[in-house]
């Protein structure tokens, strides 16, 4: 081998004893020097050799080779991160002054669809845009990804593991503007179907499998105005706020088996534990609510609401329909203090609260 060979990133690598992401990396930020010969990214041995006595090493082959700085850097780094997962969830900011810069969003006035090109700046480390204009070859299941981030975490039985696949914190105390740990913008545009959000759960352990939870903690002296799950219309009328659906697998699909309904046990719960996590009000429709329905049910079940040991209230003067087509209901006149039977304007029949045993079936 001479000492004016081209080497490619991965036989320089080699040489080395590194990975050749390290290589590219020393590459990108300018302390190795290379060439192109095409598309193609070449290091000459001379090159190689130059770099290698700066980090103060021994160049390969010419004795005895010191381990390499990227070696050193990379074990400082780890134990770095290794420093920052131990110091959670208090870690030291460094104080760095940044200037004032746009967010990531697109004209919505704008004539023409928006160009990614066109994207304003974002102040962040790492910004990644790709321009996808190339349809899946026929229907393969293939996807567009940026950024795939997969962990496997294979432990022992009975072994205690807490894997976070992606964690981010964001410890800000603002007075004024909106902070966000985590933004998505989709843009939906054509008949198909997209989602901001998707999650798959997988579930074959006896644990408790979650598709998305969240745990609030009002730590402060001043009570916080603090809501778990909030779902807002900006815009034209939605379909739902919330909707939790069923959704079987097909008999076709290698994963059915008999039994599989996609039902629920409970399509909504509210959870509590014995003597702790009092709720004031269940389901709550503020002041400012309105519509044609606050609870509607086209279903068919065999009890539409069960009360168990609790009561049904309703204000004076308002009716509880026994027959909505013919306008036959029961209510409570606060005027004249008697209990009616009405259909439509009309009353059939009534009980004075006032009296005492009296018998309705003579």
């Amino acid at each position: 081998m001479t000492r004016d060979r081209v080497l490619t990133p991965r036989q320089a690598a080699g040489l080395l004893q590194v990975a050749c992401q390290d290589i590219e990396s020393e590459i990108a930020q300018g302390r190795l020097t290379s060439f192109r010969v095409g598309r193609h990214v070449r290091i000459s041995r001379a090159d190689l050799d130059r770099y290698v006595a700066e980090q103060g090493a021994t160049p390969p082959g010419g004795g005895k080779a010191r381990w390499p700085v990227l070696l050193a850097t990379g074990l400082v780094m780890t134990l770095g991160l290794a420093w920052a997962a131990a110091d959670f969830p208090f870690p030291h900011w460094p104080h760095e002054e940044i200037g004032p810069q746009q967010a990531l969003f697109v004209d919505e006035t704008a004539a023409t669809a928006p160009d990614p090109d066109d994207f304003a700046p974002i102040n962040a480390p790492l910004d990644y845009r790709r321009y996808n204009e190339a349809a899946n070859p026929g229907d393969a299941g293939y996807t567009h990804m940026l950024m795939s981030l997969q962990h496997l975490n294979e432990v022992p039985p009975d072994s205690t593991s807490y894997p976070w696949s992606l964690f981010v914190n964001l410890d800000t105390n603002h007075d004024r503007g909106d902070a966000v740990g985590s933004i998505v913008n989709l843009w939906k545009r054509g008949s198909g179907w997209s989602t901001a959000y998707h999650a798959d759960v997988f579930a074959y352990g006896s644990g408790a499998a979650i598709g998305s939870n969240i745990e609030t903690y009002d730590l402060g002296e001043d009570r916080s105005h603090l809501i778990g799950l909030n779902v807002q219309n900006k815009a034209h009328r939605g379909s739902a706020g919330l909707q939790v659906q069923t959704g079987p697998l097909p008999e076709s699909h290698p994963w059915w088996e008999p039994g599989m309904d996609g039902g629920w046990n409970a399509g909504l719960r509210l959870s509590g534990m014995p003597g702790a996590g009092h709720y004031r009000t269940g389901i709550e429709f503020d002041r400012y609510t309105h519509g044609r329905y606050g609870l509607r049910m086209l279903g068919r079940f065999e009890t539409g609401i069960d009360l168990g040991d609790n009561s049904l209230r309703v204000n004076g003067g308002v009716p509880i329909e026994l027959d909505g087509r013919s306008g036959v209901a029961l209510r409570y006149n606060p005027d004249l203090a008697r209990i009616e039977f009405v259909s439509g304007d009309h009353t059939i029949a009534w009980l004075d609260v006032h009296h005492r045993d009296v018998d309705l079936g003579r």
